[in-house]
This record gives C-alpha cells, sequence and structure tokens, in this order.
C-alpha cells in the first residue's frame, strides 16, 4: 500500500499497536485506548498480541508487519519495537500512508533516524520533526566527540 489516506471521519484517532511487550501492554495499549481507540495489535509472538488486544477490546490481531498495514482499519501506529526496527517500520507505517509515532530513540545512529525521517516527501506527518533533527544534530555532535575526539565546529558549514 502507499499513497495518501483519506482523512478520518470521527474524532478518535485509531491506533495499530506495534509491539506487545511487557510495557507496551501495561502503559502504551491503556493510553492508547484511553485518547482513541485500540482497534489492532501486532506481535511476532501472537499470542501476546492476542492477550492484549483481548484486554483492551481491540477486533485485530497481527503476527506480521505487512499484513497488519495491508488489513488494519487504523489511521496510526504506535511502533513500541525494539530500536534497531524503528527506522524501518517507520518508514513502511509512513509508506501505507498511516500516522507513525515511535518510541525513542527512532533510529540507532542519525543516518538511520534521518532516513525515517526523509523517507517521505517532506510533508508526511512526522511528529515533532524540529525537535527530531535537534536531537540527531545533538548525537551527531556527542558521537563526533566521543569516537573521534574532534569538535563538531570544525565540520560545520560556514555561515552566510
Amino acid at each position: 500500500m502507499s499513497g495518501e489516506r483519506a482523512m478520518p471521519h470521527h474524532d478518535r484517532l485509531r491506533w495499530l499497536l506495534v509491539g506487545a511487550g511487557d510495557i507496551a501492554a501495561k502503559r502504551v495499549a491503556a493510553a492508547l485506548a484511553a485518547a482513541g481507540e485500540l482497534v489492532a495489535v501486532c506481535d511476532l509472538v501472537r499470542e501476546r498480541a492476542e492477550r492484549t488486544a483481548g484486554q483492551f477490546g481491540a477486533g485485530e490481531v497481527y503476527d506480521d508487519l505487512d499484513r497488519a498495514l495491508a488489513a488494519t482499519t487504523a489511521e496510526a501506529a504506535y511502533l513500541a519495537t525494539p530500536v534497531f526496527l524503528h527506522a524501518r517500520q517507520a518508514c513502511e507505517v509512513l509508506g501505507s500512508g498511516r500516522h507513525a509515532l515511535v518510541e525513542k530513540p527512532l533510529g540507532i545512529n542519525a543516518a538511520d533516524a534521518l532516513q525515517a525521517v526523509f523517507s517521505q516527501s517532506p510533508w508526511r506527518r512526522v511528529a515533532s520533526l524540529a525537535r527530531l533533527v535537534k536531537n540527531v544534530i545533538s548525537i551527531a555532535r556527542r558521537e563526533m566527540r566521543e569516537r573521534k575526539g574532534c569538535d563538531y565546529r570544525e565540520y560545520a558549514a560556514p555561515g552566510p
């Protein structure tokens, strides 16, 4: 699936929870159900997805993100998966025309995070882009200082 999806004609955002581990099942699912409508849960361990979906009244259960994105009625996905999956899964969710809310950090490194941010058109719905870019720059500066023993200002482009 790709392209824009029609905006919903209801007041509550319909959520797909991706990753039904301990914290997601205890805290995130409840927050999504309270703030919107938790309609689907996806986890590689189907029993975990079924348990969380049953607890919060989500009618859709998946054990594969591609299948979930192809079939779900959710308009947004909350990614509560291991960090190394965040950027790739955010790209997949955004590519399906849905909103993506990602547990921090967005990626393992700055390049990983930027891939997710710029994988779609610049007007794609990515929450707090300015904050994200600021965080990515801060991380890159810290990595440069720690790994290369250099001052990031040596690499800064000259101002106008």
